[in-house]
């Protein structure tokens, strides 16, 4: 019976983990370019949308927010400076223009310079991770298969189970970065809209904006250097350390959520939801003016 059980898990890791390795080898564009992932064809092959067209819509989203966000800034500017020292209907006509004009041009330079500091914050953790991993002497493997076929092919039904609770762990973590992947590109496409906020005394929306995307950021960077903690960990020949680093990682969201508010896990919130409802209100009572 064991041997029946262990041919099995053999025949299924040696059709799961080429499909897994593959999406180990996309875990930075999942996480951070997932619009890249997504525009290999993978998900719009045989669609509506090929995978060029796909790239194409993608960068014209990116233009239509970023045209989008500069609009609601310069109107915004005009309207603020019109109601506040010619009305004198908003705000105290005393204090020195200075102030908004400088909200403004901060508004127009982090629009522009965004994509630019989105690259190097990505170049940056991506080398940090590579780093620490890198300085605590961990073998590097870019596989699954790999790991098995060195460490646990013909080890036994235990070492098997413990490989299939890694792999689970594994995908778990996956659907995790495809989320947050998601996220971030969400973020991202709304940051010259949030810009908007700079024009205002207290940045507006764009303060709980810049917290909620550095709050999934840091997620994001320490979820990364555990599954590549847990893949190093397990080429080495320790499987039990290697499962409890992809379950740390799984467990992130909640960790950071003691010290670091407005992380969540798979729910919303209450942080998270006040965020929202700020955002939404302010951007209310702007259209309403």
């Amino acid at each position: 019976m064991t041997k029946i059980l262990e041919a099995l898990l053999t025949d299924f890791f040696r059709d799961a983990f080429p499909i897994a390795d593959v999406l180990f080898s996309q875990l930075i564009n999942i996480v951070f370019w997932v619009e890249n992932h997504i525009s290999d064809g993978s998900i719009f092959q045989n669609t509506i949308m090929d995978s060029s067209r796909s790239q194409i819509f993608f960068d014209k989203l990116f233009e239509v927010t970023m045209g989008f966000g500069i609009s609601l800034l310069i109107f915004k500017f005009l309207k603020k400076i019109f109601d506040t020292y010619i009305l004198g209907s908003d705000g105290d006509s005393t204090v020195s223009i200075e102030n908004t004009l400088i909200g403004f041009c901060k508004g127009l330079v982090i629009i522009f310079s965004f994509t630019w500091l989105y690259e190097v914050f990505v170049n940056i953790s991506v080398e940090f991770i590579n780093e620490i991993l890198d300085a605590v002497g961990l073998v590097t493997v870019t596989s699954l298969m790999e790991i098995f076929e060195h460490f646990f092919l013909g080890g036994g039904i235990f070492m098997m189970l413990g490989l299939l609770v890694f792999f689970i762990c594994y995908l778990l973590l996956i659907f995790q970065f495809i989320k947050r992947g998601l996220e971030m590109l969400i973020l991202r496409l709304g940051v010259p809209i949030a810009c908007v906020g700079l024009i205002d005394s207290d940045n507006g929306v764009f303060a709980p904006y810049v917290k909620l995307f550095i709050q999934n950021s840091v997620t994001i960077i320490i979820q990364l250097a555990m599954i590549k903690l847990g893949f190093g960990v397990t080429a080495n020949g320790n499987i039990f350390f290697g499962i409890g680093a992809m379950i740390m990682g799984i467990k992130t969201p909640q960790f950071l959520q003691q010290f670091m508010l407005g992380v969540g896990g798979s729910s919303i919130n209450m942080m998270s939801l006040n965020q929202t409802a700020s955002m939404v209100s302010r951007v209310s009572r702007f259209i309403k003016k």
